[in-house]
């Protein structure tokens, strides 16, 4: 069956050259203008400048927020089933072309850059909460975007485009949502509500106001809770943000955003059951007792202690753009972003005393300024230049205690008197400055050469206290405090080519260095250990072919890529202590075709594709934790994974769409649309634990709208419609693996993971 799949994707691009009628896509499809012929034209910022997508030597995924809303795209995680490239799991993890951030510490930026409206975030906290809210367009930048973008974007970047402010328009739109999951044991509903006003303030102002309130309940179900058990099953944002447009003249221009979120419960954080109990398990005595049997579709846990997580966060922004002459744009960027979160947890996961101590409070802040100049109208050259400052604080405190279910005899608490336990209080600081620059130079009218390069100096420093407490078994160096600085120097480049083969069609071609920056381990795993992780860089060069064919009907784009990861930032293992650790142990290679294309046969409909054939594996990694009872694993636990794929990194992924609209009368529309995504086995770990290897997946989406004199709306939709129950996370257990040496391992759950059925209104005025 799945070379089925394989080989039906795979033909659609030859398909759609031979048959007007058969069409792919580069942008997810959106419903067609009554009477139109052609696709669309789509304008990107891949290069911080507006441009046709047709005209970008950048491989761009496009998803306007239209198709957001058709498709109930809520949040990254469920993004990933429009965009082939995306990965993404629970625990805010983002890669693209197989290529993540591998290691879990507050202050190692993500592989995959995150800007919303020009700001660049280095966490994507932020992302998950209020990211969606009013978009106008997603863009997904495959490949290194350092050069142009903020700090770090070594593997990819998420580009959100929400929606300006509109001079002199009063308007607006209300939304709500019901959501119902049939197949989940507990409370089976939630709900989205939006709310978005536009407002005029004279001829030269306008104000645009977005509300926000969603409330889902967990997927899986607490059906064991022992007596001090607090579990808030349910996840609940709400957020408001304020943009203010000034406009005076045709040469200045003033971009004002403010807001405020919040996030709270444990859905999207701590949904995680088990999956499989390893022969000998500790753990697995009290899974049974709980009355909760493992397997791939286990929606049943236990919990004995409090579990949510609370979220704060918001931030300003000011963006004031000056054209003081025909073909010169002076724009900066100034921005502030910051969050408050408090993790609580039950990671034992059942309603017994094993690890339930788990508590994490953090503050971030971040403050960034970018001054651009770029400059056009000149027949042979145009291009940019800038300045980019960037500082961010985090300040974190994590315990960690584990009774062990009693493994020790009686009289252990895994929080007054634990048996294992880690303790640490860090403050770290990290300051990044960046001058950069890319040129186009045009020979002639069809050939543009591009050079472009970055120049980057990264500070950073921390302050850490770690274990305090008398642990009998400590996690790390007991009663240890460090203080250490790292600074770096890189310059990272571009070279590529361009050419217009035809009006329609064009051809490209470049070559790129990319970074992304050092970083802290906030734990000491040994004595006298250096804390510091030295800087990733990655080699890139990318071909690409972007056509508009069949008198303008086909949009049919084609990306060739292969990249090189040096000094490749994962997390190590010191058996001495049982602690992980980030460090520079790895070389990666990803390479892979990309198709993206986007058809209509007829003016009704829209067809649409996009589909990603991927090797992405480590070239080297000699120093990866083994999983328990690994053959081949050395005394010291850990193994050779070199030649092992990156984790979640699949070999084939497809999205394929259809939207159809019909006019039944003036005043009243039909839109059908349907969704199919699939994507071949990936394995979560990177040693190849069989045990958390999930084999192929198949998600449809369907909906069925009724628009009313084009500004109400009806739909029915079901995302997951044939209940392919699926986790976004298999992990290893590590009570079992540190204790008895035995392979268990639990899962994670998303919004997408079972089928969810409902209705949507929305109204526009």
């Amino acid at each position: 069956m799945r070379s089925s799949y394989l080989l039906c994707a795979s033909l659609l691009p030859i398909m759609a050259a031979l048959l007007p009628g058969v069409a792919l896509a580069q942008q997810s499809p959106a419903p067609p203008a009554a009477g139109a012929t052609e696709v669309g034209e789509v304008i990107v910022t891949a290069q911080r400048v507006a441009q046709s997508l047709q005209r970008v030597p950048v491989s761009v995924q496009a998803i306007g927020g239209q198709v957001l809303e058709e498709r109930k795209l809520n949040d990254i995680i469920q993004l990933q089933t429009s965009v082939p490239s995306l990965q993404t799991s629970g625990d805010n993890t983002i890669s693209l072309r197989g290529v993540g951030t591998l290691v879990f510490t507050p202050n190692l930026d993500s592989s995959v850059g995150v800007a919303v409206d020009e700001v660049s975030l280095a966490v994507p906290t932020f992302m998950n909460n209020f990211g969606f809210e009013d978009v106008g367009q997603i863009e997904v930048l495959l490949g290194p975007q350092g050069l142009l973008f903020g700090r770090n974007a070594s593997a990819g970047l998420l580009n959100i485009v929400t929606r300006k402010p509109v001079l002199g328009e009063f308007s607006g739109r209300v939304y709500g949502e019901y959501d119902y999951r049939d197949s989940v044991p507990g409370d089976k509903d939630g709900g989205v509500v939006r709310g978005t006003v536009n407002l005029p303030l004279g001829d030269i102002a306008a104000l645009r106001v977005n509300a926000l309130y969603s409330y889902q309940n967990l997927i899986a179900k607490v059906v064991a809770e022992g007596p001090n058990a607090d579990v808030e099953d349910y996840q609940k944002r709400a957020g408001v943000k304020a943009k203010l447009l000034i406009e005076p003249n045709d040469q200045l221009s003033i971009y004002l955003i403010g807001d405020y979120f919040e996030q709270s419960g444990a859905g999207g954080i701590y949904d995680r059951t088990f999956r499989h109990i390893g022969a000998g398990s500790l753990t697995g005595i009290f899974v049974g007792l709980d009355g909760v049997t493992p397997g791939a579709e286990n929606l049943e846990w236990g919990a004995s202690t409090h579990v949510t997580q609370d979220l704060k966060g918001g931030g300003l922004s000011a963006n004031i753009t000056w054209r003081p002459m025909d073909g010169v744009t002076v724009n900066n960027i100034t921005a502030w972003k910051s969050y408050d979160v408090l993790n609580d947890a039950d990671i034992d996961f059942t309603s017994f005393d094993g690890v339930d101590e788990n508590v994490r409070t953090g503050t971030y802040s971040q403050f960034s300024n970018e001054l651009r100049v770029a400059f056009s109208g000149n027949d042979f050259i145009d291009g940019q230049a800038g300045l980019f400052y960037f500082s961010s604080r985090i300040h974190e405190i994590d315990e960690i205690g584990a009774a062990a279910f009693g493994a020790a005899g009686p009289g252990f608490d895994s929080h007054t008197n634990p048996l294992f336990g880690l303790d640490f209080n860090s403050r770290i600081k990290a300051d990044s400055l960046a001058g950069f620059g890319q040129v186009n130079i045009h020979p002639t009218e069809a050939l543009t050469l591009i050079v472009g390069g970055r120049y980057t100096h990264d500070e950073q420093s921390i302050d850490l206290v770690q274990n305090q407490y008398p642990y009998p078994i400590p996690l790390g160096v007991p009663n240890a405090s460090t203080k250490q600085s790292i600074d770096n120097d890189n310059f990272s480049w571009k070279l590529g080519a361009q050419f217009a083969v035809t009006p329609d069609i064009m051809a490209y071609a470049t070559y790129s260095k990319g970074y992304k920056g050092p970083a802290f381990n906030d734990t000491i795993a040994s004595p006298g250990q250096d804390l510091s992780v030295g800087p990733e860089t990655v080699k890139s060069t990318e071909f690409g072919v972007k056509s508009m064919l069949f008198d303008r009907r086909l949009r049919l784009n084609i990306t060739a890529f292969h990249s090189v990861f040096s000094d490749f930032q994962v997390s190590s293992f010191d058996p001495a202590t049982t602690t992980f650790y980030a460090a520079n142990a790895a070389q990666v290679k990803s390479q892979g075709v990309e198709i993206f294309a986007e058809g209509r046969p007829i003016s009704d409909l829209t067809l649409s594709a996009s589909v990603t054939f991927l090797d992405s594996r480590f070239e080297s990694f000699k120093n990866d934790k083994c999983y328990a009872g690994q053959a081949g694993c050395s005394p010291a636990g850990v193994i050779d994974s070199s030649g092992n794929r990156t984790p979640s990194s699949a070999k084939f992924v497809s999205s394929l769409g259809a939207v159809y609209e019909r006019p039944l009368s003036d005043n009243v529309t039909l839109v059908l649309a349907g969704d199919w995504y699939h994507r071949s086995s990936i394995n979560f770990a990177s040693n190849g634990n069989p045990l958390t290897r999930l084999g192929p997946i198949d998600v449809l989406g369907a909906s069925l709208s009724a628009r009313f004199n084009d500004n109400l709306k009806v739909s029915l939709f079901c995302k997951n419609c044939t209940d392919k129950i699926f986790p976004v996370f298999i992990g290893g257990e590590a009570l079992d693996a540190t204790l008895l040496n035995v392979n268990s391992t639990g899962q994670s759950w998303g919004y997408n993971s079972v089928r969810t059925v409902g209705v949507s209104l929305s109204y526009d005025f």
